[in-house]
């Protein structure tokens, strides 16, 4: 279990809530889901290199608390704001299974960031 001093990120986790406008154009737009904080760790070693290899350089590991609200997130319809930049969900490692922390690997979406957070 990590010290939850150490959780000083604040992260926000989207929800895909694409539709169409009023033309029956689909839109792409994503409402906050979820917001906590996290703690927040790059890559190393052998995660990092294969990561490198996979072009997905911009990894970051986030450790935060498990809740109900975080048990049907996914990898296709949820993605996550960190320090301003956005991020695509690539695997949610539920610790053990033991339903109280979860690991969320996040891939840096390129050259997009939210103006909001």
């Amino acid at each position: 279990m990590i010290n939850p001093g150490l959780m000083r990120e604040r992260i926000t986790i989207e929800r895909n809530a694409s539709g169409t406008d009023e033309r029956g154009n689909a839109v792409d737009e994503w409402e906050e889901y979820y917001s906590c904080r996290a703690y927040a760790n790059n890559l190393f070693g052998s995660e990092y290199y294969a990561a490198r290899q996979a072009g997905a350089e911009q990894t970051v590991k986030l450790t935060v608390r498990y809740t109900g609200k975080l048990s049907g997130i996914s990898t296709a319809d949820y993605r996550l704001i960190f320090r301003g930049k956005v991020y695509d969900i690539e695997f949610i490692d539920n610790v053990r299974y033991e339903d109280n922390m979860l690991i969320i690997h996040a891939v840096s979406r390129e050259g997009e960031i939210n103006g909001g957070l």
